[in-house]
């Protein structure tokens, strides 16, 4: 048969879930979002006009092979 849990170990329990998920509360500061939140942020101020690529510019001609 299965043991009853006594109170001490309850509340024992409880209290290092309460300090662990206050641990991980207040770990990361605030506005610190890290590397990929920034870049994703950064995509979509890009993309905010609705296209979804961008328009490519002519091609840069290296020699000019009108001239003789």
């Amino acid at each position: 048969m299965m043991k009853a849990v006594d109170l001490p170990s309850r509340a024992n329990t409880a209290k290092t879930l309460a300090a662990a998920l206050k641990t991980l509360t207040d770990s990361k500061p605030q506005g610190a979002d890290g590397k990929k939140a920034e870049r994703d942020a950064a995509a979509k101020d890009v993309g905010a006009d609705g296209k979804l690529y961008a328009v490519r510019s002519a091609p840069k001609m290296i020699v000019d092979n009108t001239k003789k």
